[in-house]
């Protein structure tokens, strides 16, 4: 019975064990059963493992080399993998990825919004209408809307609808009517609005056909340098439209011709007499402007158009018109051999816009006014300037005013060819025993007193009288002096003063070297023995300059222009 009992006890046992869960066991010691770890013999190889990509080993057991935690197959990029979003199992290499202009998502893992299958950053399959993005060669990656334009190749390697359009302005380079003239620049084709400067912007060979071109170089007037052609930059042009209008010594432009200005007294009363705003003071005031020195346009006697003209409004009155300079300036313009030029040849000499606006120098010049106005008075102007030693020079003007010279009914030249020539001083003779004054009547020289300036008398300078054709006096009994043939006693021609000067001041006499106190005409003068020069005064000009010389006034350095004498009229 025991022994039954015993195997039936053994039985129930092995019964009993073969029911039971097998021991559990974790080979490799990872702390993992070796039922759940891929790897029981390697400790490296477990669910909890650390899973780079690359060693082709599937550390923590998820059936790929990597981690992958939605499961899609792919190891997420966090472990080095292709997984952009290994949260969501839709996104991975190689998943469906329709381009979309709203949401943007990467579906595909490529980096782009879309299907990019060459990898330029550029989805092959966005709309054509999505030109910024769409890949027209997705099988290229050197084309791409994001590449600069090859004119050179038959391919549009930028994807924009053309073979050649580098600047992307929609124009294909090229020289035809259609075609972009510059493909480096995309404000540059057909159709393009012109605009005003020296470029064809709308590719037509036609740079003016929205502007003027009035002197027809192809170039519109609003840019064009110089319009005219004058030589003068249209922005300090006074009148761009007129070649003989230019710019001034200081490139002041001439206050406009007004109807009834026909000399600068005109312009003086009118300019004065503007109404408005002077634009020296206050926006808006009502203080009168007042004419001030400087290019006037005024439309002398006779003429058919404007003249500018030099005004000097400050001095005795103002309203004084420029008529004529004599210059030390180096040119024997006022000769004896020319005197003619003063009276009878109205031809201009020089020109007005040659002369600086400060007379700092001046040229010969004799304006169009001096044969076309009338006059009354007559001002004149000695300029110079004492040389600086170190320094800057410092100009100064001498000048005088006669008034009521003519009487307002003829011209200056027309008024002198009515003056005796030569006039004649007085001069002491023996008359009855005694020295008396004599003035032969047929040659008495008029006298016309200064009526205002800064001009005295002094040194050789006789008087501050005007005299015109001055002869040549001595204590001979002024033989020769209305002979203008006698080359023994000299003459001068136009404006003069009296005074002892040049070759002739052994005589002592007022009046003795009356060529050297006119404006330069001296007749010709035989110097006698034993003065070993010669001067011919018929050819050159003398030094005088008026009352310049007498009063030792020609300061500045000769030849230079910095020494003249300016006439004006009124």
């Amino acid at each position: 019975m025991v022994s039954r009992y015993k195997v039936l006890l053994a039985s129930a046992l092995l019964i009993s064990c073969s029911n039971q869960e097998p021991a559990s066991s974790d080979f490799d010691g990872d702390g993992w059963d070796d039922r759940e770890d891929c790897g029981p013999s390697d400790p490296a190889i477990s669910p909890s493992a650390e899973d780079r990509v690359g060693d082709g080993i599937d550390n923590n057991c998820d059936g790929i080399d990597g981690v992958d935690y939605d499961g899609d197959g792919y190891a997420s990029d966090l472990s080095g993998g292709d997984d952009c979003n290994d949260a969501d199992p839709i996104f991975h290499p190689g998943a469906s990825d329709a381009w979309s202009a709203e949401t943007s998502a990467d579906e595909n893992c490529d980096g782009v919004d879309g299907v990019d299958a060459d990898g330029d950053g550029y989805p092959g399959n966005a709309p054509l209408s999505e030109g910024d993005v769409f890949d027209c060669n997705d099988q290229d990656a050197s084309v791409n809307p994001g590449v600069e334009e090859d004119p050179n190749t038959p391919v549009d390697d930028n994807c924009d609808g053309l073979a050649a359009d580098v600047d992307e302005d929609g124009y294909e380079s090229g020289t035809g009517p259609d075609n972009d003239c510059d493909d480096d620049n995309d404000a540059i084709h057909p159709g393009a609005k012109e605009l005003c400067d020296d470029i064809d912007q709308d590719c037509d060979n036609d740079l003016v056909e929205s502007f003027d071109d009035l002197d027809g170089d192809g170039s519109p007037d609003c840019i064009d340098l110089d319009v005219d052609g004058d030589g003068v930059a249209g922005l300090s042009d006074c009148d761009d439209l007129d070649p003989t209008i230019g710019q001034y010594g200081a490139h002041v432009c001439p206050y406009p011709w007004q109807p009834g200005i026909a000399s600068c007294a005109d312009a003086q009363s009118f300019w004065s007499a503007a109404a408005g705003d002077d634009d020296d003071s206050a926006t808006d005031s009502d203080q009168p402007m007042e004419a001030v020195s400087g290019i006037y346009e005024v439309k002398l006697p006779g003429a058919s158009s404007p003249e500018t003209v030099y005004c000097d409004m400050d001095r005795h009155g103002g309203g004084w018109t420029l008529a004529l300079i004599a210059s030390d300036d180096g040119q024997d313009t006022w000769t004896w051999a020319q005197s003619q030029l003063l009276t009878n040849i109205p031809a201009p000499i020089g020109a007005l816009s040659a002369q600086p606006l400060d007379f700092a120098s001046a040229t010969d010049f004799k304006a169009p006014a001096y044969h076309a106005l009338t006059f009354s008075d007559l001002l004149f102007v000695h300029h110079s300037e004492y040389p600086g030693v170190g320094t800057p020079a410092t100009p100064f003007e001498t000048w005088a005013a006669y008034d009521g010279v003519g009487d307002a009914s003829e011209t200056l030249p027309v008024f002198m060819l009515g003056e005796v020539a030569p006039s004649c001083l007085a001069w002491a003779v023996e008359i009855n025993g005694n020295n008396e004054t004599y003035v032969d009547p047929a040659a008495q020289a008029t006298a016309y007193p200064m009526s205002a300036g800064t001009l005295a008398a002094s040194g050789t300078l006789c008087d501050t009288n005007l005299y015109f054709h001055l002869g040549g006096h001595n204590t001979y009994a002024g033989r020769g002096c209305d002979d203008a043939l006698d080359p023994d006693y000299p003459h001068s021609y136009g404006p003069a003063w009296s005074a002892v000067l040049g070759l002739h001041t052994y005589y002592a006499q007022c009046g003795s070297g009356a060529g050297w106190s006119s404006l330069g005409l001296g007749s010709n003068y035989i110097a006698p023995a034993p003065v070993p020069a010669v001067v011919d005064e018929s050819l050159v000009e003398l030094p005088g300059l008026g009352f310049g010389l007498a009063l030792g006034l020609n300061v500045a350095e000769s030849g230079t222009g910095r020494n003249h004498l300016r006439m004006y009229i009124r």
